[in-house]
C-alpha cells in the first residue's frame, strides 16, 4: 500500500534543527513520529525530483551567513546527503528544476540574485553557471527599499524562467541558453505590476496558457495569459481577502491538477483563499477557510489533490484538510504538532507491504 511521507522544512531560530520527516495515511493519525532527517540552517524551501528519489533544499540563513543548497537521496530511512554548495551571497528562499532536471535555479531575497547551477549525473549540485542580480526599489520604504527576488518558476515550454521580484514589482523573464550556460533577460517579456503590490509567487495553469501571480503586499492574485511567442499579458486580478481589515500579506499559491481551483494563503487573516477558475482562465474567489494556526507560509495539495496540508509557522503546527474536487472546498481533519516553526513541505510516497 502507498504511504505518504512528508519532508518538512523549518526555520531554525528556535528549537528546530533542519528537515523533518513523518510517514502517514492522510486521513488518519501519523504512523511514525516526527524525525529529524537532515540538519541544516533554516531549510525554508524544498523540492523533489520527478521520480521522487532526490530532494533539494535551500537555506535562508541569517544576515552575514551565506546561503546553502543541498541535495539528498530519499531513502526508506530518510535522507542521505549527496552534496551541498554555498551560494555566492545571503540566504536563499526558493528553488526550481528545469524539465530535464539538468539545471537548478535558486533565488536570494536579500541579494536579489538569481542563480543557475548544473545538476550532476548523481543528482548532486554542480558548478554555478550564471548569476543575475536585480536592482531598483519600489514604493514601500520597508519591504521595497531594494530589489528582492522571491521565487523562480519554469515556463510550460521549458524555455524560460520567471522570477517574481517583490521589491521592484516586476516579473523578470530569462531565456535559458543551455549551450552557453547563461541566463538572458527578455526585457520585452517582463511584466510590471502596480506599485506596492509586491509579486511573490507564480503558478502556471496545467494547460500552460495562464499564470497566476500572488502579490504579497496587497494580497491579490493577478491573472496573466501566456504564450511562447508573445509572452505575458495581465488580464485580471482578484483579492485574496474576505472581510478582513487588519494587516495581512500573501504567502503561497497552488492550483489543482485539473485546473479548476486555485488556492492561496494569507498571513494575518490566517486563512486559505479558494478561487474558481473559469474555462477562459479568469478566477473568482469563492470562499476562505481558517488555517487553524498563525502565519501559513506554505501549503501543498497532496495525494492526487485529495488533501491540502498547511504549515503554520507561528503556532508550530501543520493542519490537514480533506479537499472536495467538485466544489474546491476544504474540510478540516486534524493537525500535526510538535515541530518548531514549520514553513514548507513536500510529499513523497513509500511502498509498504500490507
Amino acid at each position: 500500500m502507498m504511504k505518504n511521507r512528508l519532508f518538512i522544512g523549518t526555520y531554525t531560530q528556535q528549537n528546530s534543527r533542519g528537515i523533518y520527516q513523518i510517514t502517514m495515511d492522510m486521513g488518519y493519525a501519523p504512523e511514525t513520529p516526527l524525525k529529524l532527517v537532515a540538519e541544516m540552517i533554516s531549510p525554508t524551501y524544498l523540492i523533489v525530483s520527478g521520480n521522487g528519489k532526490i530532494l533539494y533544499a535551500v537555506s535562508e540563513a541569517q544576515p552575514g551567513i551565506r546561503g546553502e543548497i543541498a541535495a539528498f537521496h530519499c531513502t526508506e530511512k530518510g535522507l542521505t546527503l549527496i552534496n551541498k554548495v554555498l551560494a555566492p551571497g545571503a540566504g536563499l528562499v526558493h528553488v526550481a528544476l528545469d524539465p530535464e532536471e539538468k539545471l537548478l535555479f535558486a533565488v536570494s531575497y536579500r541579494d536579489a540574485s538569481v542563480l543557475m547551477y548544473e545538476i550532476r549525473e548523481d543528482g548532486g549540485i554542480g558548478s554555478l553557471l550564471d548569476e543575475k542580480v536585480h536592482t531598483g526599489q519600489g514604493r514601500d520604504p520597508v519591504r521595497q527599499e531594494k530589489a528582492h527576488a522571491h521565487s523562480v518558476s519554469i515556463t510550460p515550454d521549458g524555455m524560460r524562467i520567471c522570477v517574481c521580484d517583490l521589491g521592484i514589482d516586476r516579473l523578470i523573464v530569462y531565456e535559458v541558453d543551455r549551450c552557453q550556460g547563461k541566463l538572458v533577460e527578455k526585457k520585452d517579456l517582463c511584466v510590471t505590476f502596480p506599485q506596492g503590490s509586491g509579486p511573490r509567487h507564480l503558478v502556471f495553469h496545467p494547460n500552460g496558457r495562464f499564470a497566476y501571480v500572488l502579490a504579497e503586499l496587497t494580497s491579490e492574485v493577478f491573472t496573466l495569459e501566456y504564450s511562447s511567442e508573445a509572452g505575458f499579458e495581465t488580464v485580471g486580478k482578484e483579492s485574496a481577502l474576505c472581510r478582513y481589515e487588519g494587516y495581512s500579506i500573501g504567502a503561497a499559491i497552488r492550483i489543482s491538477r485539473d485546473g479548476k481551483y486555485l488556492y492561496s494563503s494569507n498571513r494575518g487573516s490566517d486563512d486559505i483563499a479558494v478561487y474558481r477558475v473559469s474555462e477562459n482562465g479568469r478566477i473568482k474567489r469563492i470562499m476562505n477557510f481558517s488555517c487553524k494556526g498563525k502565519h501559513p507560509r506554505d501549503f501543498i495539495l497532496a495525494s492526487c489533490d485529495r488533501y491540502l496540508l498547511c504549515t503554520n509557522r507561528d503556532t508550530d503546527n501543520i493542519t490537514v484538510y480533506l479537499r472536495d474536487s467538485e466544489t474546491g472546498g476544504l474540510s478540516y481533519l486534524r493537525e500535526i504538532k510538535g515541530i518548531s516553526m514549520p514553513v514548507c513541505l513536500v510529499n513523497t510516497q513509500l511502498n509498504k507491504e500490507t
